[in-house]
């Protein structure tokens, strides 16, 4: 045996028991193949997070959903409306193809196209364990995904007020980007979904008023980060039959539409070449079959729609309610479909489910611990809103439908808790004042509830109650309460003075004694 040759050998059984060494990536992530963007794709953004004091959008506030297909070019990823808004204006005559790239809606910037990649000698052509974003070997676009920088689009956002001004300022939410920043799914093996967490700041700098800027109103005029989801969802096939929806039938019953003009080689756009399309959930798994025929309706198979409750609503008396609202959803869609199909029985067309889903939910809502999130545009969902909105709005029903055949890919229902909570106050100031329980005088300046507001704000930290000289709190002043009710106790412990009727306090409701 060759002793020299020992030191050798046992370096390589040295070598062979040590573990492999581990791969080390420096890719940045967030990254879609250029590949898995080809093709058409819904597009939808909405509102995720806005402060409260801001007044020129609110959380919920979605865009027109919009067909799309990407062009990926040097410096700008476009997404041009895939399909003619004005069916038959672009080529009457000649009759050619619609290309579309008429159209762009949306634009982020690319700062780089790369390849994903070992990284090697460049002198022996060894491969390493480092993965890395390459951007030498090969041209531009030649390369498998582009790099964007900004998750928002290059243009003003959607929003249905008028006047709001996006600054140049847009980043992915959660800082360098976050579980909830960038998110996708596949299907098959192909793209199917994703959709981009980003925030921007946004400023209303025409038509402010000037008593909210002077500070004699609550609304905030200054800039306002506002969060926006964008989603994306490949358009898959479809056998939805749309239904046109003239103002006869609309004159019956009301409905929304997706309204579109179209070109008339003859006459051009015309009101009687206007398409009116129902707005309306695709409640038949398949409508046609494999040489699309349709399917007599008795023989079609009923698709149950399923909708969400977010993950903060309260599961309270609110809850039951949208619960309820639901079932009534569903008992007319049902009794719709018996009389169709000559049954007696059909499954549920409608179904609520919770945030995330709990055992026992209806099967239609997937498997226990989904949870879809806000503004996600494959999912129907009802949410409420808890923080303040300033403007007053109570409640808002917007529907994703698809522009061309007017199928509601997704529904939504916002209900905003605290506008709700406060005008449900109004309400019941209203009815006590007509059950006698209060007087006129009372009901206009507040005085039944003035106590209450000044003695929850003093079991809240950093707040102090002013001087009661100061305030009109003298130990005389009066608490307006209704006359001949026992005094309350006010905040401060003294005993309030019943208040005079007013003279126009309403008349009694019982019938005048005869003289």
């Amino acid at each position: 045996m060759n002793l020299r040759l020992l030191p050798l050998l046992a370096v390589g059984l040295l070598a062979a028991c040590t573990d492999p060494v581990k791969d080390i990536d420096r890719t940045q992530g967030n990254l879609i193949r250029k590949a898995d963007l080809e093709g058409e794709w819904y597009m939808l953004e909405t509102i995720a997070g806005v402060p409260p004091t801001s007044w020129f959008t609110f959380i919920g506030e979605t865009s027109k959903m919009e067909r799309v297909k990407f062009v990926v070019q040097e410096s700008l990823l476009v997404a041009y409306r895939s399909y003619p808004l004005v069916p038959g204006a672009d080529s009457p005559s000649a009759g050619e193809a619609f290309d579309g790239t008429d159209n762009p809606v949306a634009a982020w910037p690319i700062v780089a196209h790369v390849d994903v990649r070992r990284d090697y000698n460049a002198s022996t052509g060894e491969q390493s364990n480092v993965i890395i974003e390459d951007t030498g070997d090969r041209l531009w676009h030649e390369r498998d995904y582009p790099r964007r920088l900004d998750p928002e689009p290059r243009r003003q956002l959607r929003l249905h007020r008028p006047d709001p001004e996006e600054t140049s300022l847009g980043y992915f939410d959660g800082g360098a980007g976050g579980e909830d920043a960038f998110y996708r799914e596949e299907k098959d093996g192909a793209l199917s979904y994703f959709d981009v967490l980003g925030s921007s700041s946004c400023s209303r700098t025409s038509g402010a008023a000037t008593t909210r800027s002077d500070g004699w109103s609550p609304e905030d005029c200054s800039s306002a980060e506002i969060t926006v989801r964008s989603s994306f969802a490949r358009v898959p096939a479809t056998t939805y039959e749309p239904f046109h929806y003239d103002d006869r039938l609309m004159s019956r019953y009301g409905y929304f539409r997706s309204e579109r003009y179209t070109f008339d080689e003859q006459r051009g756009v015309r009101e009687s070449n206007r398409q009116y399309l129902i707005q309306r959930h695709d409640i038949w798994k398949q409508s046609r079959d494999e040489n699309g025929v349709p399917i007599p309706i008795p023989d079609r198979e009923v698709r149950t729609v399923p909708y969400y409750l977010n993950t903060d609503f309260p599961m309270t008396r609110s809850a039951r309610r949208a619960r309820a609202s639901i079932a009534q959803w569903n008992e007319a869609a049902q009794r719709g479909v018996k009389a169709a199909q000559g049954k007696d029985t059909v499954p549920d067309v409608f179904v609520l489910c919770q945030n995330p889903v709990q055992a026992g939910d209806p099967a239609a809502c997937g498997e226990a611990g989904f949870s879809p999130r806000i503004g996600d545009l494959r999912y129907s969902t009802v949410h409420w809103v808890d923080p303040e909105t300033l403007d007053g709005l109570l409640g808002y029903g917007p529907s994703a439908a698809d522009p061309i055949t007017g199928e509601i890919i997704a529904g939504k229902a916002y209900i905003y808790g605290a506008a709700v909570n406060t005008y449900a106050s109004y309400a019941t100031d209203i009815i006590r004042y007509f059950n006698e329980d209060i007087d006129f005088d009372t009901l206009v300046h507040g005085g039944h509830f003035t106590d209450e507001i000044i003695a929850r704000l003093e079991g809240k930290p950093s707040v102090v109650r002013p001087d009661e000289r100061l305030a009109g709190w003298g130990s005389t002043a009066p608490c307006r309460s209704p006359a001949g009710a026992p005094a309350p106790i006010a905040a401060s412990g003294r005993t309030c003075a019943p208040t005079t009727p007013p003279r126009w306090r309403r008349a009694s409701r019982r019938p005048a004694t005869p003289a």
